[in-house]
């Protein structure tokens, strides 16, 4: 969890998701900063580094808490560190 630059109420947050959910698509449940849980899901293929954002889920104005700015989330795919002469052959065959 990180705030954006300057005056902002928008909060980043990078996710990280496995190959298999970077392909097929997820559904996580996360803690907010201030502990509620929220789901984050994706149909389908998600980029590396691709950016999704979640309208009102960022900080509460501090003059208005009704006023909540966007969370900016950005989707890590962690790879595999090898694979196996299987499931290159694998791979290969289905991409």
């Amino acid at each position: 969890w990180s705030r954006m630059e300057g005056p902002s109420l928008d909060l980043k947050l990078k996710h990280w998701i496995t190959l298999k959910e970077a392909l097929l698509g997820f559904s996580h449940q996360v803690n907010h900063l201030d502990g509620n849980p929220f789901t984050l899901s994706q149909d389908g293929v998600v980029q590396y580094g691709q950016v999704t954002k979640l309208s009102g889920q960022g900080m509460p104005s501090k003059n208005n808490h009704r006023k909540k700015g966007d969370l900016y989330v950005e989707f890590m795919v962690k790879l595999p560190e090898k694979l196996t002469s299987e499931q290159k052959k694998h791979f290969d065959k289905v991409l």
